[in-house]
């Protein structure tokens, strides 16, 4: 089933493949900001000096910034990319409904054709929209979901357990 839809993205190829590599670089984006609120909080904070506050700042409103870019970006291909894909389907469904002969039109009620002209590729569409920013947000969030996993696993068993040295002896 995938592969026979696949082939109506057509010339929509470029925005359906661009979709889920934005998606991935707005992640990273929204992933570095705390980080980069970490480093102000420790280098600019800890040491008094405004002007590496302001420096490191000015680094997180522009990877806020670029988070946005992306994130617009990424909607607008992947609504041109379904849109386009929706397009292709109707126009494949209604020169295989002009083929129908006289027999096979009489099987299929009119207002049948019309509704899986109209509802099931809008249906189609907007699950073709959802699965391309799906596609890139897991695969980015998952290895960080990961990394904080264990990292709040180490620090509850750490003042859970306390220091391992002290539990050997």
């Amino acid at each position: 089933m995938f592969k026979t839809l696949v082939k109506y993205i057509g010339e929509f190829k470029r925005d359906a493949i661009l979709t889920p590599v934005l998606v991935v670089m707005e992640v990273i984006m929204e992933v570095i900001i705390p980080i980069i609120m970490a480093v102000i909080i420790d280098y600019g904070l800890e040491s008094r000096s405004l002007g590496k506050v302001v420096l490191i700042g000015l680094a997180m409103i522009a990877a806020a910034m670029l988070a946005l870019w992306f994130g617009v970006e990424s909607g607008r291909t992947a609504s041109s990319a379904s849109s386009g894909f929706a397009m292709n389907l109707r126009q494949a469904m209604y020169e295989k409904i002009q083929a129908f002969s006289f027999s096979n039109i009489d099987k299929f009620s009119t207002a049948g054709l019309v509704t899986r002209m109209t509802t099931d590729v809008m249906n189609v569409q907007q699950g073709r929209a959802d699965d391309s920013w799906n596609a890139g947000v897991f695969p980015a969030v998952f290895p960080f979901l990961q990394s904080a996993d264990l990292a709040a696993f180490t620090a509850v068993e750490f003042y859970h357990y306390g220091d391992c040295e002290s539990r050997s002896g």
